[in-house]
């Protein structure tokens, strides 16, 4: 596969996770808080074995935009987000299935350290880099005030 352009859809659902009482035992039970959709234009290419997603995040009155690359490896996904325009505005996913990792997240006002644990990963791509990357995972904050976080990052990409 050489580099090619394409359409990009980012769809980020974000769920606060509790436990709920369901007869004589708990079940976990997903509230949505927060989503986010973006299309962008981006680039696919593969290197080493790996296919490689990359895009400029979109510019706008809450965030200055970032560059985003996506590693995909076999079932393993990675995304790396560098911010040239705020030094130290980063952040570094793996997400690889069953896998507790933790991560640190470097933000302008400090550092966060969140362990993630990754439940699902789908990556359904053609040989042209088209198709569908899904991941679903949970984040702690370690802040006993906060709810963990179930998360649901779907990634489609199609030709221009």
């Amino acid at each position: 596969m050489g580099k090619s352009n394409v359409l990009l859809r980012i769809s980020n659902r974000q769920y606060s996770e509790s436990v709920e009482k369901k007869g004589n035992s708990f079940g976990r039970k997903l509230t949505l808080d927060d989503e986010m959709e973006e299309v962008t234009e981006a680039t696919v290419y593969e290197k080493n074995g790996n296919t490689y997603i990359t895009y400029e995040e979109v510019e706008d009155d809450d965030r200055v935009g970032g560059r985003v690359m996506v590693k995909i490896m076999g079932d393993v996904v990675e995304v790396h987000r560098y911010n040239k325009h705020r030094e130290g505005d980063s952040l570094e996913l793996h997400l690889e299935e069953g896998k507790s990792n933790f991560i640190r997240c470097i933000l302008p006002i400090g550092t966060l350290n969140i362990e993630m644990v990754t439940h699902k990963v789908e990556v359904e791509l053609d040989e042209n880099g088209h198709g569908r990357v899904f991941a679903e995972y949970s984040m702690n904050i370690g802040d006993d005030d906060m709810e963990d976080r179930r998360v649901r990052l779907e990634l489609t990409t199609r030709p221009l």
